[in-house]
Formats: structure tokens, C-alpha cells, sequence
């Protein structure tokens, strides 16, 4: 019962689900940042890592200590739940994918590893170089796609869970280099870690001076350092631009 007299009803505590199983049939992992999860070993098995602990008998439950945080480890669980019940995996975003391989390396969970890898490359694959006359195209179509310091993005899915609104992006940002909006009104650095989830692309090189800065001045300095900083998952795109002559041939894709 609650402090506000409210009973809640089938919410047994993890410690109370823990004791109404058996013991044997469990492992308790504990993860890097103070977290335990009794889990099944059956569960388990997929993960080699652990095999002494799955396989072991005895009449309480292993405890085995993981180098992975308890978000993390909560996706692992997630994908060994969908794969024991012959269930697609869930597509996980991009920019969680480095820190789950990570952990499914530790864990020598090699399916997951996998996984991961061919959900990066299959986003990878689908990046494309465009010219800004590709990107009006698309905003023209209906389509929301930003220019921020020459990456391509495409917004128009997050829309509605914008918290600034769903108009205010279209209404300033579109066919204009956005960075001095993003600066104005993302304050909190928290922001760049979702550029990679809307990522499509590069503008062609060339075609950078043609674009308007919006917001009527250009961003700090500062801004566009810690910006670079959090967008290292362009280099690859960056490096094929470097090398390609000329450019604009590579583009006018997915519009």
C-alpha cells in the first residue's frame, strides 16, 4: 500500500519475485552501476560468457558481476526475450548500438553482436550526398529535412514529439542552415546525442555557400566545436566526400 492509501495489486517487488522462484533456476546479474536483475537461466543460455553460471547447480543463485550499465543490460534482455520466443528483435536506435555490441561482446552473446553490426551497416548503406536544389525538393514534397553544418536531416518523423511544437522547426528551418536555431534554443547538450538517430546525410561540399544562414547570423564558435565533437559518426561520409571528383555526381538520392 501506498503512502496515498492506493493497493496496488499484481506488483510484487523484484526481491519478492526473486524468493518465489527457485533459486536454481536463476542468475543474479549485477550491473557496473549498482543495479541487480534475477534472471532465467534458460535466458541466459545464448550468452557464452556465462555458461559456468547457467550450467552450474546449487541451491542458491550464482551472482555474476558485468561491466555493462543497467539501461544496457535492459536492451540485452529485451533482445534474449524476442529471440527465445522467435519474435524479430526490436530495431534499436542508432546511437545506442556501439554500447549494446559492447555489452554483447562481454557477454559473448555473438547473435547480438551481430545484429548490431548489420543494423549500423544497413544505416550506413543508406546514407546519401545531396545538393541543396535535393534538399528543397524534398522540403517541397512535404518532407522535413534540415541542413545543420552541411549534415542532411531528416526530422519529420520526431515531429510531433518536438517539445518546442511540430510547427516551429518547418516555420524557421527549412532550406537554411540551421545551426544558430539549434544553438538558440537547445541549450542543453543532450540534443546532439539524437542528430545521429536523424542523420541521412551530406550536403555536396560545393553547394555550401549557397545556403542561407538562418536565424540572420551565423553560430558561435564555440557552438560549432562542441557540435563537431558530438558528430564523429560523420567521418566516413566526410572522408568518401574528400576523395570523390567531382562531388555532385554522388547525390539526388531517396527524395
Amino acid at each position: 500500500e501506498t503512502a496515498s492509501g492506493l493497493r496496488l495489486v499484481n506488483a510484487p517487488t523484484r526481491a519478492a519475485a526473486a524468493a518465489a522462484a527457485p533459486a536454481t533456476n536463476l542468475v543474479h546479474i549485477h550491473t557496473d552501476d549498482g543495479e541487480w536483475f534475477p534472471v532465467k537461466k534458460k535466458l541466459l543460455r545464448p550468452c557464452i560468457a556465462l555458461t559456468k553460471a547457467v550450467r552450474g547447480s546449487g541451491d542458491t543463485a550464482p551472482e555474476v558481476q558485468v561491466p555493462i550499465d543497467t539501461l544496457t543490460f535492459d536492451r540485452v534482455l529485451i533482445y534474449l526475450e524476442a529471440q527465445a520466443l522467435g519474435r524479430k528483435p526490436p530495431g534499436f536506435a542508432i546511437h545506442l548500438l556501439d554500447d549494446l555490441r559492447q555489452a554483447a561482446e562481454h557477454l559473448g552473446l555473438r547473435s547480438l553482436q551481430d545484429y548490431c553490426s548489420h543494423l549500423k551497416g544497413s544505416r550506413q548503406a543508406a546514407l546519401g550526398v545531396y545538393t541543396f536544389a535535393d534538399v528543397q525538393r524534398a522540403n517541397a514534397s512535404g518532407k522535413v529535412w534540415l541542413l545543420l553544418d552541411g549534415m542532411v536531416l531528416d526530422v519529420g518523423r520526431w515531429l510531433p514529439e518536438h517539445p518546442g511544437g511540430a510547427t516551429i522547426i518547418p516555420a524557421q528551418s527549412l532550406d537554411c542552415d540551421c545551426s544558430r536555431f539549434f544553438e538558440l534554443y537547445h541549450a542543453s547538450r543532450e540534443s546532439f546525442l539524437y542528430l545521429q538517430e536523424f542523420y541521412i546525410g551530406e550536403l555536396v561540399p560545393a553547394d555550401k555557400e549557397h545556403v542561407p544562414v538562418g536565424g540572420r547570423q551565423p553560430p558561435s564558435e564555440d557552438f560549432m566545436v562542441q557540435l563537431r565533437e558530438y558528430t564523429g559518426f560523420r567521418q566516413p561520409l566526410l572522408q568518401q566526400l574528400a576523395h570523390s571528383v567531382p562531388a555532385t555526381h554522388l547525390g539526388a538520392r531517396r527524395v
